[in-house]
């Protein structure tokens, strides 16, 4: 992600150089004219003729009006120092911050921002590799994950997506396509004496005892010597990303290959992958229970036909629904 500065550093700087354009030519010019027009006045033979009190009061006044106004000069200047000083502390601490961020970003994986669309900007879905490590785990999960259902025949779409992910990211490190079992990754998210039913509508059904919806999006998952740690991510946390959603999803997306979890219109699924098309970013879904027109089978299908939109309009984007809850990564 990109680090936001902690002000604007060129307005800051021009709002300066308007301070140098009053203050530095004022003080070298007005008082070098106003201390002549003052010895002028006094050498002046009409003031040593008089030797009035009018004309001596005028300069004496003249000279603490000028002595007034070259220190409000001085304190405006020593300001305008002050600030710039302080502008550039700020500046260098932007620029370690950033500098930080991005040692960070290249060693975690993450890739630099190389694109930007209106207000949100983007990273570019062929940068780094990410399209080719993409691509491999996607071919080796060409059908959707089945959907699970739980004793009372209710959906457990959160388990059917995670059991997914978590073997999308075990392929991708090297385990095959198989490492987590359904029962694993159920027992993991907080089940216990978890049962294989049998086939059940166009799935699985599953008999056990617990509750899995709450642990799911960050739990510790462990299937042999392989462990995954999944992370929760909220919708206060999207919406107030920096550079936007898109920013931030494209960017946990590209350090993620294998995707993410996302719940939103009461439904799991795993965002695959996204690309960006004609200027914007378009994301691709597994989703163990997809709308109708056969591609429910397909591992990978569009966002806008996947049961994340059902009932939603296909131009509001998936984090702008009412319905939105969470996004989960593993790690």
């Amino acid at each position: 992600m990109a680090y936001k500065m902690s002000l604007d550093y060129t307005l800051a700087k021009s709002l300066l150089k308007s301070l140098d354009n009053l203050v530095d030519p004022e003080i070298a010019d007005y008082s070098g004219s106003l201390g002549k027009q003052i010895i002028m006045l006094e050498q002046c033979e009409i003031y040593n003729e008089c030797q009035g009190a009018y004309a001596k009061a005028t300069v004496e006044k003249l000279d603490q009006l000028y002595k007034e106004w070259h220190d409000l000069m001085l304190q405006i200047k020593n300001c305008k120092n002050s600030i710039a000083n302080k502008i550039e502390q700020i500046h260098a601490y932007d620029m370690e911050q950033q500098a930080k961020q991005e040692r960070q970003a290249k060693a975690s994986g993450y890739q630099p921002i190389s694109s930007i669309n209106v207000n949100d900007y983007f990273v570019d879905s062929n940068a780094g590799g990410y399209r080719a490590k993409v691509n491999a785990v996607n071919s080796a999960f060409p059908k959707a994950q089945t959907q699970l259902y739980e004793n009372g025949g209710g959906g457990n779409c959160h388990i059917a997506a995670m059991t997914r992910l978590l073997n999308r990211k075990a392929y991708l490190d090297g385990h095959g396509t198989s490492t987590f079992s359904v029962e694993s990754v159920y027992t993991s998210a907080g089940a216990t004496n978890v049962t294989k039913v049998g086939n059940y509508r166009s799935g699985v059904k599953y008999k056990y005892n617990g509750s899995t919806g709450g642990k799911a999006p960050s739990a510790r998952y462990t299937a042999g010597s392989v462990s995954y740690q999944a992370n929760k991510v909220s919708k206060s946390t999207l919406s107030s990303a920096s550079g936007g959603a898109d920013a931030y999803m494209t960017s946990l997306l590209n350090s993620h290959p294998e995707g993410v979890c996302v719940r939103t219109n009461d439904h799991v699924a795993v965002i695959t992958d996204y690309e960006i098309v004609d200027g914007k970013v378009q994301y691709y879904v597994s989703d163990s229970f997809a709308n109708g027109n056969g591609i429910s089978k397909s591992g990978r299908i569009r966002i806008e036909d996947s049961s994340l939109y059902n009932g939603v309009s296909k131009n509001t984007k998936f984090y702008n629904m009412s319905g939105f809850d969470y996004i989960s990564y593993l790690t």
